[in-house]
């Protein structure tokens, strides 16, 4: 319901300055009120649009088949050669494309071993699709995914098999870096307080990234649009308010004089009538 206050013996002035940092106009008091807070922190939760996209490409690559395999190092063909020929396949036929081709390129494709199952089930928590949806969550919402590989006496070396992946975002890593030369010597794992977990040399870790031509750091596909993201999760929590207010703005209605008590309710029937409800 609308508060009607009349402007006299400063009644008005007295009762905004208990209210800090008010809008030079009154009506958008509460809407500041509700908004002020009403930061964007998790998008992939809070935002429907970005969760959208984003889980729509990570459904899709968790459900491409993923194969494993080795070659002769005396085959004229190369890994590069066949991956470079899958990239070139019509768009129209990508998704028709088999295991036939590698083969006949000479290919054996692996279906056990270590490094299967590893991949298959890369650690307690997790199997192969969602390691690649949290790769594919992970790279479009910062921009760059870490992959920690683990060994059952947390020293992984730098010829031997890891024991388990497990997936990391762009915020819980910070770079060692060189001062003399300015190269990467390894990351440090932080906690989500900030304080410095451990260090990983650089074949403890795979990092993948987006190019980002301003920093060394990944730029993420969802820093683009995470001010129109903040702004529609805005207008969503103020849509909702409204709705909960049986669709009636608040505010303040000023008048020049006082009023009597039919005249305020004279005044609020006619601006409930006005304002209230879907259909004003």
């Amino acid at each position: 319901m609308a508060l009607i206050l009349a402007n006299k013996y400063g009644a008005i002035e007295k009762y905004l300055e208990a209210i800090p940092n008010l809008p030079n106009t009154t009506f958008l008091k509460p809407m500041y009120l509700q908004l002020k807070d009403s930061s964007l922190t998790e998008p992939y939760r809070q935002h429907v649009w970005t969760y959208s996209c984003i889980n729509a490409k990570a459904t899709a690559l968790k459900g491409v088949p993923f194969n494993i395999v080795k070659y002769d190092r005396n085959n004229k063909s190369t890994t590069k050669t066949v991956l470079r020929n899958i990239r070139n396949v019509p768009v129209e036929k990508l998704y028709k494309y088999d295991t036939n081709f590698i083969q006949k390129s000479g290919f054996e494709i692996i279906e056990d071993g270590s490094v299967y199952d590893l991949f298959n089930d890369p650690n307690p928590s997790m199997c192969r699709a969602q390691l690649w949806e949290s790769y594919m969550i992970l790279m479009h919402l910062t921009g760059e995914v870490f992959w920690v590989l683990g060994s059952k006496d947390d020293n992984l070396n730098e010829i031997e098999l890891p024991s388990f992946i497990v997936p990391y975002s762009k915020h819980n890593f910070t770079a060692e870096i060189d001062k003399n030369t300015g190269n990467i010597l390894g990351w440090t794992k932080t906690k989500y307080t900030g304080a410095k977990e451990k260090t990983y040399k650089l074949h403890q870790v795979i990092r993948f990234y987006r190019y980002n031509p301003y920093d060394y750091r990944g730029i993420a596909p969802y820093d683009v649009i995470s001010k129109s993201a903040s702004q529609d999760l805005k207008a969503q929590i103020l849509n909702e308010a409204l709705f909960d207010n049986g669709g009636m703005p608040g505010g303040f209605i000023k008048v020049k004089e006082f009023v009597t008590k039919d005249q305020r309710k004279q005044l609020t029937e006619g601006f409930e009538a006005q304002h209230q409800g879907t259909q004003n």
